[in-house]
């Protein structure tokens, strides 16, 4: 099977490369896209010029403004070309990785990307399948402040003033796991079908949105913990692959509703209901090997660990103001989300041990955001000004009665200031000055921490073939809530586990450099340093026996501790022709971190490449693709990385003139990475060494995709307003 499977690729890259020449053979050499570094229209992230009257025109080159922190995408027709989602044209985009087939999106190998339509946040997946027509401009924000602090990036789709119409899409996802690599009679692993509906007119926006899930998978994971102090060790015992040892089902129900109102030329108002419903079972079952650590007489008992988090009901709520007070571009927001469900855990063995933990958890989110913006000097300069303001409960009952085990409270706040100064084109700078609070209390319990907040950002473009970003950040975040629980519990008979309403806030420094050479190759290297990170530590502890004898334990707590990171990466997306797109990623990344005597260390590279050939004449696309996908956690006392690679085969057809489209995608079982995840923890009364094969899960994965879309969104019309307004 291997061997056909690799004939296939080749095969497949073989007929690639041939359609390949034969285009670059047509058309001559492919001309690059003319790029006008044009100056922004402002550095907030939704705005334009006052007083802007159109028409509907059609423009054949692509247009990249940078400005500070900041980089403006026009979205042209020779950008559209061959694109039929939103999120396609991320495809174009300097530093952003967009896969055609399974979606997914990083910008300079990170995923911590927010998406916005028209500075208001919308799903990501709602956004990506949006029609390109409804689109002017893509804006992209490096490391953003405010309300977005914390994010690498934010990315944010601006509809055209002058567009008016529908769009409604529906469709889904269904992935095949054959041959019980996802477990015997587990074939079929996951299914997600969407649908979403838009209406633009005039001064209004409406947007609906619904999506379900529904998931099964199985893996097997093998770890021996060994309890030094105590004289004691398990071991699980490997079995076969396809009955795995861990088992996970989930189902969650997503829908939200939003509607924008434009008053009148210079403000807009909008409001967001959400909400969602899931539920999640997991049960670890296996058989383990049981004694002393030196002893060679063992038993062998079963143990079973289930978690079921059920009744999950969640809502989410948001009011937005942006608009035009003088020339202050103002934006503010008010968002609640608020959630609740049951907690169950169970943990058994056959020699007679059992424990519950049932509790009944919920949590109350309240952000408060204002920011305000305007130019000076002609344009030549610009000053924001922000404030954030984040409240958070977090509550833990045990299930079924009114006994609180743990009620926490947080309340912080954010204020910035920032100034930017645009000498010219090719030269920008800009400073970000602000102090973030932090304040925790559970019981008699308080932590408060005041943390500076800084950044400065110098972008350079000598000559239009070369462009160079230089940011330095400072920045805080608070713990979650469940970290600062007081409340802990046994997990199993050696191990406890608790939260730590003492923590402090995390304060991280980063330095990042971008080059960027024809607006295709982007190089980039960041290094950051963390005071206060976040970690679990775990150390011995003693409990008093039936006979009074001392018998120690594992408590596990998290703890501050320290981390520093290196970060290489690559981007590479060239368009040949019409006809023929690839793209590269890839990332080298390099962690530490320490707490006390303890330290660890990891490095870990990533890649993602695809090459797209699109056959326009019957309206397919053919899609060879490769990955790497590396993964690590490093604590000060453990080492999580996995390491494991794949193919794929993507065929898309479109019928309908593009308004249904079909996809399947095949993940052979041909593989050059080790395909397997480690874990390691050592400490003065817990060790664990683990391992679990991950390459095996995706062997001859079929996935199939579905779609369809319709838009009543191409007519424009002659528009005046003199704004679209601010971050």
């Amino acid at each position: 099977m291997k061997n056909s499977s690799l004939l296939l690729i080749i095969g497949f890259s073989f007929i690639v490369s041939c359609l390949l020449m034969c285009d670059l053979h047509a058309s001559g050499n492919a001309s690059p896209r003319q790029i006008s570094l044009a100056p922004a229209d402002s550095v907030n992230v939704d705005s334009i010029k006052p007083a802007v009257s159109l028409d509907e025109v059609t423009v054949e080159a692509s247009t990249i403004s940078h400005r500070g922190t900041r980089d403006s995408y026009m979205i042209t027709q020779d950008m559209k070309r061959g694109l039929r989602t939103a999120g396609e044209l991320l495809m174009r985009v300097n530093g952003a990785f967009y896969n055609p087939v399974s979606h997914d999106l990083t910008y300079l190998g990170s995923s911590n990307i927010v998406l916005l339509v028209d500075s208001i946040e919308r799903g990501a997946d709602y956004i990506k399948r949006q029609s390109p027509n409804r689109f002017d401009r893509i804006d992209v924000v490096h490391q953003p402040t405010g309300k977005y602090s914390g994010y690498d990036a934010l990315i944010n789709f601006h509809t055209r003033p002058t567009y008016r119409g529908s769009e409604f899409n529906i469709g889904g996802n269904t992935w095949i796991r054959p041959d019980g690599v996802n477990g015997r009679g587990r074939d079929f692993n996951k299914t997600s079908p969407w649908a979403d509906f838009t209406y633009t007119e005039d001064k209004w926006n409406v947007q609906a949105d619904a999506s379900w899930q529904w998931e099964q998978s199985g893996m097997s994971t093998y770890t021996t913990r060994t309890f030094p102090l105590n004289n004691y060790e398990e071991r699980m015992l490997e079995q076969d692959p396809r009955d795995p040892t861990d088992l996970m089902r989930r189902r969650s129900l997503a829908l939200e509703t939003a509607v924008d109102y434009r008053i009148n030329d210079r403000h807009i108002v909008s409001a967001l209901v959400g909400v969602s419903i899931t539920g999640f079972d997991r049960t670890l079952k296996s058989r383990m090997v049981t004694g002393n650590i030196n002893s060679v007489l063992r038993d062998t008992i079963g143990h079973i660990s289930r978690l079921i988090e059920n009744n999950y009901l969640g809502w989410a709520f948001g009011i937005y103001h942006r608009g035009l007070v003088g020339k202050w571009n103002i934006n503010t927001s008010l968002t609640y989300n608020t959630s609740a469900w049951d907690y169950k855990r169970n943990v058994s063995r056959t020699s007679g041990y059992s424990v519950d933990d049932l509790r009944r958890k919920s949590s109350d989110y309240f952000w408060g955001n204002f920011s305000a913006y305007r130019t000076l000097f002609g344009g030549k300069a610009g000053l924001d000004l922000s404030e954030t303001l984040l409240s958070m409960d977090y509550k833990e009952k045990r299930l079924g009665t009114d006994i609180v085990l743990s009620n926490n409270s947080v309340i912080s706040s954010t204020t910035y200031a920032s100034l930017q100064y645009f000498p010219s084109n090719k030269l920008s700078l800009t400073a970000n000055v602000g102090v973030f609070v932090y304040h925790n209390s559970e019981g008699d319990t308080h932590t408060t921490s005041v943390k500076p907040r800084l950044q400065a950002n110098a972008f350079w473009r000598p000559s239009k073939k070369f462009v160079t970003q230089l940011v330095y950040s400072a920045s805080s975040s608070s713990p979650n809530l469940i970290q600062m629980s007081g409340y802990g519990q046994f997990t199993d008979s050696l191990e406890y586990q608790s939260g730590n309403p003492s923590l402090k806030a995390t304060t991280t420094h980063s330095v990042m450099l971008n080059l960027t050479f024809f607006s295709s190759l982007t190089l980039s290297t960041t290094f950051t340093h963390g005071d206060g990170s976040i970690y679990d530590i775990t150390e011995a502890a003693y409990m008093n026996g039936t006979s009074g004898e001392r018998i120690p334990y594992a408590v596990t707590i998290p703890e501050n501790g320290h981390f520093n990171q290196w970060k290489f990466r690559i981007n590479y997306n060239k368009r040949f022709s019409d006809r023929v797109e690839s793209a590269l990623a890839g990332s080298l990344t390099g962690t530490t971190a320490r707490y006390m005597n303890y330290r660890r260390e990891k490095w870990i590279p990533t890649a993602d490449w695809y090459m797209i050939y699109r056959v326009a004449p019957i309206a397919m696309d053919c899609v060879l693709s490769y990955g790497i996908i590396g993964s690590s956690t490093i604590t000060p006392q453990s080492r999580y990385w996995e390491l494991r690679d794949g193919f794929g085969l993507a065929l898309q057809k479109n019928f309908l003139n593009n308004r249904l489209q079909l996809s399947v995608l095949w993940s052979p079982d041909i593989h050059f990475m080790p395909g397997k995840a480690h874990t390691y923890r050592y400490s003065p009364a817990l060790n664990t060494v683990g391992w679990s094969d991950a390459n095996f899960r995706s062997n001859n994965m079929i996935n199939f995709y579905i779609a369809y879309r319709l838009a009543r969104g191409k007519k424009v019309r002659n528009y005046k307003h003199q704004t679209h307004i601010v971050e």
